[in-house]
């Protein structure tokens, strides 16, 4: 299956309840299927001449350790 990229829009990610967060689980499941996952808030979201954008962060690694569930590898402007 090729690897899709997938953006979300959810509360900060440092911040989630690991153990009972949905759109964490979500992430986690495709995340650890291959896809590549891109996280980004509301107020990050917008038109731009017409195209939907978001400034989003990139996850290089997640994981179900409390305090230690999150790396980023990288951000930047997303045209979704």
């Amino acid at each position: 299956m090729p690897q899709l990229k997938i953006a979300i829009l959810m509360d900060p990610m440092e911040e989630v309840g690991i153990e009972g967060d949905t759109t964490f689980d979500m992430a986690m499941v495709a995340h650890e299927r291959g896809h590549e996952i891109w996280v980004f808030q509301p107020m990050h979201l917008g038109l731009h001449h017409g195209e939907v954008m978001a400034r989003a962060r990139k996850i290089k690694k997640l994981q179900r350790v409390k305090g230690d569930h999150i790396i980023w590898a990288e951000e930047k402007l997303l045209n979704l």
